[in-house]
């Protein structure tokens, strides 16, 4: 019996030795893992910090770029675009036929049809230049779209590549990609499209040529007279399809511009009949400081980082001009 004890006795020795031993190694492990921990919590606050900073540096950067020349350049060229459309429309006025233009204007939107039809029968020769010019800018400012380059012959598979990017971006800065791919097929597109060699200056042309096209088209519509002159007119630099030619190739500069700057330029979308003046960024062509947007004949035109910020980096570049209720 005695013996028996002793036996136990000793067995439970070594286990509580090998239980002893086996807790100096856990803690030594502890201790280490401890130590670990600590360097990669000070690691982890040191990138985050890091991180931070050069995230602030970028905005910092970019809010530098949007007050500078070439964003102001493009501004003027915008606002030059814009006193352009306004001269050429005010041109037309001279010899309009105020019935056959409100004939011709109150079809060119379905959406508008209530609000225009408001204005008068025939619309009085201020509401035809407001309309005039709105047509020729809804025409024009689709050569500003961010990812779309005219003439550019893979402009779908590039739209997907740039959509992946910023559906798949885990970091607000990881969107800088998406904007260094428009930054670099821009400045491609617009290097190829003044060599006349390139396929991208062909489509470029047929680019330009469909969008004067339908410009001219209309404003003959609703002012019969311009054909009728350009038919009749010796020089080509008095014809008004001059003039419109004009302007289609002064957007679609303006447009290359916008796509090659490393922020986000681009016109507002604006909900005609039901959204209300902005007068941060709009003005009313009536002198109105309040009110319902009935027509938008400019939209404002922004500059933005393109990245989440708590700087408010965004600029107006041109401010739009609207006609309200």
């Amino acid at each position: 019996m005695v013996a028996t004890l002793k036996e136990l006795l000793e067995k439970q020795k070594f286990l509580l030795k090998n239980l002893q031993v086996e807790k100096q190694h856990c803690q030594s492990d502890n201790k280490a893992l401890s130590k670990r921990i600590q360097v990669v919590t000070t690691e982890s606050r040191h990138r985050t910090k890091d991180i931070e900073q050069l995230r602030k540096r970028g905005v910092d950067t970019l809010v530098m770029l949007l007050k500078g020349e070439k964003v102001k350049n493009i501004s003027k060229k915008i606002q030059q675009l814009q006193q352009d459309i306004h001269t050429l429309a005010s041109s037309l006025l001279e010899q309009c036929d105020t019935d056959v233009a409100t004939k011709a204007f109150s079809i060119f939107w379905l959406n508008l049809k209530e609000p225009i039809a408001a204005m008068g029968d025939p619309l009085p020769l201020k509401r035809i230049l407001t309309l005039t010019e709105k047509f020729m800018m809804d025409v024009l400012v689709d050569l500003f779209i961010l990812n779309e380059n005219p003439g550019f012959n893979i402009q779908e598979k590039y739209h997907q590549l740039s959509v992946w990017i910023y559906d798949n971006a885990t970091d607000p800065e990881d969107t800088y990609l998406g904007g260094l791919l428009r930054q670099e097929i821009a400045r491609i597109c617009d290097r190829c499209r003044k060599d006349k060699t390139s396929d991208l200056y062909q489509t470029h042309c047929e680019v330009l040529q469909n969008k004067w096209k339908y410009m001219y088209s209309g404003l003959v519509k609703a002012f019969p007279f311009v054909y009728q002159n350009d038919k009749a007119e010796p020089d080509i630099k008095k014809h008004y399809g001059a003039r419109v030619h004009s302007l289609v190739e002064q957007a679609i500069d303006i447009g290359m511009s916008i796509r090659s700057q490393a922020m986000d330029i681009y016109a507002v979308a604006v909900e005609e009949g039901t959204q209300a003046l902005d007068t941060g960024m709009m003005l009313d062509v009536d002198g109105h400081t309040s009110g319902t947007i009935a027509l938008c004949i400019f939209p404002p035109i922004l500059a933005s980082a393109p990245i989440s910020s708590d700087v408010d980096t965004s600029l107006v570049l041109a401010v739009g001009r609207m006609l309200c209720i």
